[in-house]
C-alpha cells in the first residue's frame, strides 16, 4: 500500500512487478485511506478498518439470527460473543484482513436471506453477487464459503422456478453483479502482473505447515 501511494506501483518490492499479496482489495483500501488522510500510519488504518468491520459483523450476526429465531436477546448474545471472541479480536488487532472478509461473508448471507422478501426486485440478488465478489477480492479462499452459497442459490432458483424456461431460472443478477466487480481486477492483474494468481500463495505453502486435510 505504501509503494502504491508513493508511486512505486502495485508491488511489494519496487521494480519487481509481481503480485505479492493475496488481499488486493485490502491493499487498495489501505492505500485509499493513506491518500485521503495524507499519512502513512498503516497499522492504525488497519486497526480502525477492522474494528468497524467487526462492529458491522456483530450487527449482521444479530440481524441474521433474529431472522432465524425471532428472538432479540439470543441474537444480541451472538453479536456480543463475536465482539469479545479472543480469536476474532486476535485477527483484528493483528492487522489482517480477516475482519473485512467475515463482514463480506455475513453481508452476502444477509442479502441472500432478503431474496424471499424482495418480490420481483433483483436488488438482493445483486447484493449477493457484489458481496461475494468483494470477499473474493479481499481473500481468494473466500470461495470456500461463497461457492456453496452460490451453488445453493442456483439450485433453489432452478427448483422454485421450475415452471419457467431454464434461462429465466438462473440468478443472472447475482452472477453479473459479481463479475462486474471482479472483472476489472482480473483484467488489470493479467496485464500488469501476467497472472491474477498471487505469487505469495507459493510462499504460504512453504511458510504455513499444516497437517494433511486440516
Amino acid at each position: 500500500a505504501r509503494n502504491l501511494v508513493e508511486g512505486q506501483g502495485f508491488v511489494y518490492n519496487p521494480g519487481v512487478q509481481t503480485l505479492g499479496t493475496t488481499t488486493p482489495l485490502y491493499t487498495l483500501l489501505m492505500a485509499g485511506i493513506s491518500t485521503v488522510t495524507g499519512g502513512q500510519d498503516f497499522p492504525w488504518y488497519a486497526l480502525t478498518v477492522n474494528a468497524l468491520a467487526d462492529a458491522g459483523a456483530a450487527i449482521l450476526l444479530f440481524l441474521i439470527l433474529r431472522r432465524v429465531t425471532g428472538h432479540d436477546w439470543i441474537s444480541g448474545l451472538l453479536g456480543l460473543l463475536w465482539a469479545v471472541s479472543p480469536r476474532s479480536v486476535a485477527f483484528a488487532v493483528g492487522g489482517m484482513e480477516t475482519s473485512v472478509v467475515i463482514l463480506w461473508m455475513l453481508a452476502a448471507v444477509w442479502s441472500y436471506l432478503q431474496v424471499g422478501d424482495s418480490g420481483r426486485t433483483a436488488r438482493p440478488y445483486v447484493y449477493v453477487g457484489i458481496f461475494c465478489a468483494l470477499g473474493f477480492l479481499t481473500r481468494i479462499d473466500t470461495v470456500l464459503w461463497s461457492g456453496p452459497l452460490l451453488l445453493y442459490q442456483l439450485g433453489e432458483s432452478l427448483w422454485t422456478r421450475r415452471d419457467q424456461p431454464l434461462l429465466k431460472r438462473i440468478p443472472w443478477a447475482t452472477w453479473i453483479a459479481g463479475l462486474v466487480v471482479v472483472l476489472p481486477w482480473l483484467v488489470f492483474s493479467w496485464v500488469y502482473f501476467g497472472s491474477p494468481i498471487p505469487n505469495s500463495i507459493n510462499a504460504k505453502t512453504v511458510a504455513y505447515l499444516v497437517a494433511p486435510l486440516s
